[in-house]
């Protein structure tokens, strides 16, 4: 029998056609065992009544201080086994990929977080792929996208949930105490299961660095200083070494390609 999935989408006044992407997302999926949960912070009510008709859609109005506020109290209301939060405007990337997820939790019963591939309209490359196993030197300096993620709620149900101290950084917090502090058994599907339109309040320059900040204080506690030095330095080495190589040689190589394309 294929698991419950709960998907938890968070909104304050979203822009309605980013909403409707997401719940039509949903709607659309073959695997029919789903809730959709709507956590809402207090929207325009017009808003919310563009939202399609569904008895597995509930929509939940209360008051919250935040994103990670707001996905604290929306755990407390799942029935599901499986938890995805798809955030407004983010969506299932097709049909099959509540069933790529079963699939995947049938294959890895004690599993308790999976994670797929992302589209990523606003990157260059418009994909973004993980590695099967999540180690510590590939998570200190890479995170899965959170829509990405389907964390069994059994997990969900430890104490410690989504911190809100600041309105970003907590997923990569999570994350990170997730699978090297808690050590949970984990699976990758190889993928795309879902599209991530970017922007929001994450993307935000101060917040986005903030957030850095935050989620670095922790990865400080997890890493030895030797391994932490060891790390950051590789992980300057590959960054300037992608500045050079792929965001100017390859970046000049593609420009001529389209040129000679076109005629030009």
């Amino acid at each position: 029998m294929s698991p419950r999935f709960s998907i938890i989408t968070v909104v304050l006044n979203p822009p309605i056609e980013d909403l409707l992407r997401t719940v039509t997302s949903v709607l659309g999926q073959r695997e029919g065992n789903w809730e959709l949960i709507i956590k809402d912070g207090g929207s325009d009510p017009a808003c919310l009544a563009a939202i399609p008709s569904d008895p597995r859609i509930r929509v939940i109005t209360e008051k919250d201080t935040g994103i990670f506020d707001a996905m604290n109290q929306a755990l407390d209301l799942v029935t599901g086994e499986f938890i995805c939060f798809l955030n407004a405007g983010d969506w299932f990337y097709d049909s099959s990929a509540l069933s790529h997820v079963a699939a995947a939790v049938a294959s890895a019963s004690d599993a308790d977080f999976i994670y797929g591939d992302v589209a990523k309209p606003s990157s260059r490359s418009g994909f973004e792929r993980y590695a099967d196993v999540l180690t510590r030197s590939y998570l200190f300096d890479r995170m899965i996208c959170h829509q990405a993620w389907f964390v069994s709620s059994r997990y969900y149900a430890r104490p410690e949930r989504y911190e809100t101290e600041l309105p970003t950084g907590a997923d990569r917090r999570f994350l990170l105490r997730m699978v090297l502090l808690n050590h949970v058994r984990s699976c990758h599907v190889p993928k795309v299961l879902v599209g991530y339109r970017g922007g929001g309040v994450s993307q935000k320059p101060e917040n986005a660095r903030r957030g850095r900040q935050w989620a670095d204080q922790l990865r400080r506690e997890i890493y030895s200083p030797a391994e932490y030095r060891r790390l950051s330095l590789r992980t300057t080495l590959l960054r300037g070494l992608k500045r050079t190589v792929y965001d100017t040689v390859g970046w000049r190589i593609w420009r001529r390609m389209q040129a000679v394309r076109s005629g030009k």
